[in-house]
């Protein structure tokens, strides 16, 4: 009896070499291949980052590995493993995440000669791997807690809700740092208080991000797709799963009873839903792998 594994991966390139981890199964192998692409911000191949540490997608990989599946989860470019890859923040562009999902797709390719590839993307994660099957042939599509409002509008309405606490004059400053870079104008004087969010060197990316409607990205690929939502997401409403299905006909909507934006059953209650984000062996929420599983293996036939 074979044992399923979980192993380092590297993609070398002329920029640097990228690091993720790919999950062999054990026994009951189907032959196919899943991408994992992990949402915003520093967040690594397993879903933690600087200031959560919930292995979500950790716990994706290794329940899709038992199922069959080989299953691929990255160190994005400039994060954790990968950090080398980036020699300056303010290179990078949405499109560079893009390119490399791509580049680590035909690793998958080459190595593995997969019967079929599949793709999953999470939270922003989910406009890039959407973007990505723009470019190569993959098939099937899972958008996990994904963005389906422009990612300018989102903001604004993140904003706007309860869970951000900004002065009233920062957040006139962060509104109209938002217009300008959605115009595609860098704003040079960004005070102290907001660099982590808008510094200079993030915002070719930020405006290169800005340019995409998700929705839209998404009514021009024809592979078969599966739009999932947690019913107690707090960072990623309802309405962006909503967008996204409604652009795509023959898209399947599925909702998670009492999931939330890291993959976790938690309530409406915002410092125990936030709470899941730094709890690493809470399992993930209830019905979310058995959906997947049986998506991507509908596809076979």
């Amino acid at each position: 009896m074979m044992l399923m594994t979980d192993k380092p991966v590297c993609l070398t390139g002329g920029q640097g070499d990228l690091h993720g981890s790919l999950v062999t199964p054990g026994d009951n192998v189907l032959g196919e291949a899943i991408l994992i692409w992990s949402g915003t911000g520093p967040t690594d191949r397993d879903g933690n980052g600087p200031s959560l540490h919930n292995n979500s997608i950790k716990m994706l990989a290794h329940g899709l590995g038992e199922q069959g599946f080989y299953v691929l989860r990255t160190d994005k470019r400039g994060i954790a493993q990968s950090k080398s890859a980036l020699k300056d923040e303010a290179e990078i562009t949405f499109e560079t995440f893009v390119e490399d999902c791509c580049a680590w797709a035909r690793h998958l390719k080459n190595e593995l000669r997969p019967n079929k590839i599949y793709l999953i993307g999470h939270s922003e994660g989910a406009l890039v791997v959407t973007l990505a099957a723009q470019k190569m042939k993959f098939d099937a599509l899972v958008l996990l807690a994904g963005i389906g409002l422009k990612p300018a509008e989102l903001l604004r309405r993140q904003l706007a809700g309860d869970q951000i606490n900004l002065t009233a004059d920062d957040l006139k400053k962060t509104l109209e740092i938002i217009l300008s870079l959605e115009d595609g104008k860098k704003v040079e004087n960004i005070e102290q208080d907001l660099m982590g969010q808008f510094r200079p060197s993030v915002q070719p990316y930020l405006i290169s991000w800005f340019n995409y409607d998700p929705a839209l990205e998404l009514s021009k690929i024809e592979i078969p797709t599966l739009v999932i939502q947690g019913t107690q997401d707090l960072q990623v409403s309802g309405e962006n799963a909503d967008r996204l299905a409604a652009a795509k006909n023959d898209a399947e909507l599925c909702w998670i009873p009492n999931m939330n934006h890291v993959l976790k059953c938690a309530s409406k209650e915002s410092r125990q839903n936030y709470g899941t984000y730094n709890k690493p062996l809470l399992p993930l929420a209830d019905g979310l792998l058995p959906k997947i599983s049986q998506f991507f293996q509908k596809e076979q036939t």
